[in-house]
């Protein structure tokens, strides 16, 4: 593990390893401590540092699974250019205004997707990683809905580390259709690789 983050969120990404579930699930209770443990130590260095790292692990996420999306190069080429704007919104070289437009536009593209068939859930749950992430560059972290239940929460609010599991096992684990190997692995790398490089605010945003 990246020896530049704070021993408390290392501590933190160790207790929400050990708590994957069977299922290969990352409880959404241990995700919310994640991401207040990011939040709580970050505030003392400045008010937009939680937001940035948020945002870097946001971005992060989408990109390990645009892949999934490969079926549909249309969709894929959009979700690319949705993240480049993003990386771009982060360091003030894109206006927030036409992100959000775009996004809102994206994000019709990818529901569109559906129209296939469920050959086309897991293309669609990778393009709502992306959507998820814009979301978060834009809008930054919704705290009272990390930690529910996906099933209480409309899924356009689901969170993009969420979104991303979705794509990497290729269903939730309610249907019962698998999965949690790759699940168990997604959630693993998000722990012990994705955070940390987000925590690493040096890090270059486009070679995650």
């Amino acid at each position: 593990m990246n020896m530049r983050i704070p021993q408390q969120l290392a501590a933190a990404i160790d207790n929400a390893a050990a708590s994957i579930s069977q299922d290969g699930e990352l409880p959404a209770s241990e995700r919310k401590v994640i991401l207040v443990t990011i939040e709580e130590l970050s505030k003392v260095e400045h008010s937009n540092a939680g937001y940035l790292r948020r945002a870097r692990l946001a971005i992060t996420c989408a990109k390990e699974v645009l892949r999934h999306m490969s079926p549909y190069e249309n969709v894929l080429e959009s979700a690319r250019l949705m993240l480049a704007h993003g990386v771009a919104a982060l360091t003030g070289n894109y206006e927030f205004k036409v992100l959000q437009k775009e996004n809102g536009a994206f994000h019709t593209k990818v529901v569109d997707l559906l129209s296939q068939g469920e050959t086309a859930f897991v293309a669609t749950y990778a393009g709502m990683t992306v959507f998820s992430a814009i979301n978060t560059v834009l809008y930054d972290t919704n705290f009272d809905l990390i930690g529910l239940d996906a099933k209480s929460v409309d899924p356009d609010d689901w969170d993009v580390g969420y979104y991303g599991s979705l794509a990497a096992s290729g269903s939730a684990i309610w249907e019962a259709k698998g999965g949690a190997e790759s699940r168990r692995v997604y959630w693993t790398w998000y722990l012990k690789a994705a955070i940390p490089f987000a925590w690493d605010v040096q890090s270059q945003l486009d070679r995650p």
